[in-house]
């Protein structure tokens, strides 16, 4: 999640920063929400107008995007950290994996550490063995079968029983997310292994590939800030406009379709899942086109700081909405427009946490025990 470079690209920070918080904007739907609320806008029967648009604004703007913006830096700190030896690598995802494990079973079941720990192990593996040119053959055709895997599977579902929630469901979730002890370790561990195996059977797929593209993209130097302002500007317009026209279309197709699974959660989904690495990479690109014009200011500067701590910051994250919705309580006590109060607290809280703690140490204080625990396996 951050490089152990004694040189920094500031870029990368910035990118890094604003992956972490735009992260929070859709997981703290899945913090304060049943889980079909994350795909379908009209999980109950009783969500309002204004919930589903929110869920329509956040769906064509940030969903998938910040992760697969996360996904492309993690391919480029991998790429950079080519220098080390192959086990100090291997070593640095295991320990990575162990906090996914974790985070998983005593926090959250939506943790993603472990997801890229495993699909890092693969990437590095590749990046090892293949050339630059096979590498991206390589992507494009994971990307795309992953795709296909996920419209088959999908297609075979029943989605009766998750799509559309009864009263009843939605309590039975509320007391497994809030009641914790043996019951709710449980729960997490057998969403944590259904994770593993989505990871395999679909997930991981598009995960590679991205991880892939943010290995390549530092290679040649995208990553690193290397070409003209002009020439990111123009790659931010021409990937993000038509991304955002193609799922506006799609969205609106859906909606004629009443929102159903079919419509909704397998071909909208891979709609979007084929426009996310333009748009991810568009926004990407917008930063470093104005690079010059911003790289001065205090706000990015503590966008940066934020982006040095990506772990421990994603973690916080974790635990003030566990203690918010589930230890206080509060799951499912708020709708999506309410929630989003929140967003700019855990902000400030990330943005003033991460700005004190590296005033004091050169790391965050995740970032350090990751490190440390890495260095001691590997010896």
């Amino acid at each position: 999640m951050t490089t152990t470079s004694s040189k920094r690209i500031a870029q990368l920070d910035a990118v890094r920063g604003m992956a972490i918080l735009g992260i929070f904007l859709m997981n703290i739907f899945g913090f304060a929400l049943p889980q079909s609320a994350y795909l379908n806008p009209y999980y109950t029967l009783n969500v309002s107008a204004l919930d589903a648009n929110i869920w329509i604004g956040f769906n064509v703007l940030f969903q998938g995007k910040v992760l697969a913006i996360f996904s492309i830096l993690f391919g480029a700190t991998l790429a950079l950290l080519q220098q080390r030896t192959l086990r100090w690598n291997h070593c640095r995802l295991f320990i990575l994996a162990i906090f996914g494990v974790l985070h998983s079973v005593a926090f959250w079941d939506g943790d993603i550490l472990l997801a890229y720990a495993l699909t890092g192990l693969v990437a590095v593996y590749l990046l090892e063995h293949y050339s630059n040119r096979t590498l991206l053959a390589l992507s494009i055709t994971i990307y795309l079968v992953g795709l296909v895997i996920l419209f088959v599977l999908g297609s075979m579902v029943d989605p009766s029983q998750f799509w559309q929630l009864s009263e009843q469901q939605i309590n039975d979730e509320q007391i497994i997310k809030v009641s914790g002890g043996i019951n709710g370790i449980i729960y997490r561990t057998t969403e944590m292994l259904g994770m593993v195996e989505m990871l395999v059977i679909q997930y991981g797929w598009q995960l590679l590939s991205l991880m892939i593209i943010g290995s390549l993209l530092i290679k040649n130097g995208w990553l690193s800030g290397q070409f003209s302002p002009q020439h990111y500007r123009k790659i931010a317009v021409v990937f993000i406009v038509p991304a955002l026209a193609v799922q506006i279309i799609a969205l609106y197709i859906q909606s004629q379709y009443h929102w159903s699974y079919f419509s909704t959660s397998i071909v909208g989904y891979i709609i979007n899942e084929l426009a996310i690495p333009f748009q991810a990479l568009g926004y990407i690109a917008l930063v470093y086109g104005f690079w010059d014009k911003i790289q001065y200011s205090q706000a990015l500067g503590w966008l940066q700081n934020v982006g040095r701590m990506a772990l421990s910051n994603y973690i916080l994250q974790t635990l003030i909405c566990t203690t918010v919705f589930y230890q206080l309580g509060y799951f499912n006590q708020f709708t999506r427009s309410e929630l989003l109060i929140f967003i700019p607290i855990i902000w400030l809280v990330n943005l003033l946490f991460s700005y004190y703690w590296l005033q004091l140490f050169q790391q965050g204080p995740l970032e350090w025990v990751w490190r440390k625990l890495t260095d001691k396996l590997y010896r």
